[in-house]
């Protein structure tokens, strides 16, 4: 007992026998020989030194490798920093919003009787900003393994669909427990206009009122805490997390994840920010592009979840010239002339009718059985004229309805391109789609205009600086620099303009993955095998 009590007295110092122990292993001291950082047979080739964790040295190409390192040779693969997923709702389960915080279930009031002085405090249904994505988030070998087979190296973790859903969490994707992979434990609110459940609030209206009351709140119990912490006269403040979080949200402590598609609710969400002091970020953004010019300033950055639906044909590609099919017929006869078509090719399908129609004779003239045979056939082979089928022609749209669909589905997938074009900040999030999912979407928008070099910013340093990842003095994500994180991966080709690459290596934070062979790594383009959804 005694040997024990000195044992907990004695100075640090003396416990010669107690060592912090090491959660994980520390990632080897590496040397990735010959590696491409920029596409293209004129490309800059290097030699990254990796140790602790972060690239400790850029070297030449043929620059000989240092005692102590192990050594993985680049082969002039291209080598990019890791990928970002601004926003994932995978790996969270939000318990269901709570509608009561008083802790003696819902209140009724009586409708006869006289109007109360004040509401009923902590009535609030869809809001639960005190939640903590880092408390119950996890993610399988799976996931882990389909997010960095498409080059991703963090991401955000995020609770949604309530009112205020709560706190998310930039995590990395490495191999470990995930008190190890923790960037940042709370790096965003998410916030919505939508809340689960039935009764109030279940308006619009309603919502905006609810939000706005909970910031009064919030307001309210961060002047009473002022005044307790000043020694000053007052009642003592109740012990409420979600009040806390919601004066970080006053003070712009926190930024907030506004979830908006339309362009109407991206200007409802700006002005409601600007009332209430809260640091945003739109996100979902399929409309953000026309509101370009407002968020150029860089104040209000924009998480493009590239949700667009199905791509629908494009009615303003020419058709080739020759017999058109029933639907072509079916607009003419609706009095809706597709532009592609062309005088040429009625008068090909009318020589070619004629024609038909001379063949028909003919062999109806060959017939053993004659006349009657003839038209004994003809009956047995075409249905009734009063028939419900010979009356119906197949269906097709007008040619406008169809443009205008084409149109709006051009107009939320080029967002990104308005934005880049106006210098306005965003990133990009595969929400609940596969991270996959999202690079194939990111390389489709390259495809159709969007500079290579904005989108791998949007990919890398510039999600990391929305989501406020790097700590004070750290060299930003993003950056192969020495002294950054070690998260890149080696790729067999470019993966923004090659649907084809796939990642050969990559390291999150000095740990190493090796990716499975190139016939098992893709089933399909931008998505892994083992991307369970």
């Amino acid at each position: 007992m005694l040997a024990a009590f000195a044992l907990l007295v004695l100075p640090a110092s003396a416990q010669t026998g107690l060592r912090p122990q090491a959660a994980t292993h520390a990632p080897q001291n590496l040397c990735v020989r010959d590696v491409l950082l920029a596409p293209g047979d004129d490309g800059e080739r290097a030699t990254l030194l990796l140790s602790g964790g972060r690239i400790e040295a850029r070297l030449a190409a043929d620059a000989p490798t240092p005692k102590g390192y192990a050594v993985i040779e680049g082969e002039g693969r291209l080598l990019l920093p890791a990928f970002v997923d601004a926003f994932t709702t995978r790996g969270v389960s939000a318990p269901p919003a709570s509608q009561d915080r008083t802790g003696d279930g819902p209140h009724v009031q009586d409708a006869r009787a006289d109007v109360l002085a004040d509401m009923r405090p902590a009535l609030r249904r869809g809001l639960r900003p005190s939640f903590r994505a880092v408390d119950v988030a996890e993610l399988s070998t799976e996931h882990l393994d389909a997010w960095r087979a498409a080059g991703f190296g963090y991401a955000l973790q995020s609770p949604a669909g309530e009112l205020l859903s709560g706190r998310g969490a930039l995590v990395s994707l490495r191999d470990g427990a995930l008190r190890d992979r923790v960037v940042v434990a709370e790096a965003a609110m998410h916030a919505s206009f939508s809340s689960s459940g039935g009764g109030y609030p279940s308006t619009l209206m309603g919502r905006f009122a609810h939000l706005r009351q909970f910031a009064l709140d919030a307001g309210h119990w961060a002047e009473l805490e002022q005044r307790r912490t000043e020694g000053r006269p007052g009642p003592r403040p109740p012990y409420d997390p979600d009040l806390v979080v919601g004066a970080e949200l006053a003070r712009g402590e926190l930024s907030v994840l506004c979830a908006a598609d339309r362009a109407a609710d991206v200007r409802r969400w700006l002005r409601f920010a600007q009332e209430l002091g809260w640091r945003v970020v739109i996100l979902g953004g399929a409309e953000s592009g026309e509101l370009a010019p407002r968020l150029a300033g860089g104040s209000v950055p924009v998480v493009l979840t590239l949700e667009w639906g199905d791509e629908p044909d494009d009615p303003r590609k020419v058709k080739p010239k020759g017999k058109r099919s029933a639907s072509a017929k079916s607009d003419d006869s609706a009095g809706d002339e597709d532009p592609g078509e062309s005088e040429e090719s009625e008068d090909a399908e009318e020589s070619e009718d004629s024609e038909d129609a001379e063949d028909a004779e003919d062999s109806d003239a060959a017939t053993p059985e004659g006349e009657e045979g003839a038209q004994a056939a003809q009956t047995s082979a075409a249905p009734a004229e009063d028939s419900a089928e010979a009356r119906l022609a197949p269906y097709a749209e007008p040619y406008a309805v169809r443009l205008d669909r084409r149109l709006e589905w051009e107009q939320r997938r080029d967002s990104a391109l308005v934005l880049a074009r106006a210098d306005a900040p965003f990133a990009f999030g595969s929400a609940a789609e596969s991270p996959g999912e999202l690079l194939g979407r990111v390389r489709k928008l390259v495809e159709a205009g969007l500079p290579r070099d904005a989108a791998l910013a949007a990919l890398t340093r510039g999600a990391a600086g929305i989501l406020a990842g790097n700590a004070p003095g750290d060299v930003p994500r993003g950056s192969l620099a020495a002294g950054a994180p070690a998260s890149f991966a080696l790729w067999s080709a470019d993966p923004l303009t090659d649907k084809k690459a796939r990642v050969v290596w990559m390291f999150v934070e000095g740990h190493g993955w090796q990716a499975p062979p190139a016939k098992d790594a893709v089933k399909k383009d931008g998505e892994s095998k083992g991307d369970a959804r």
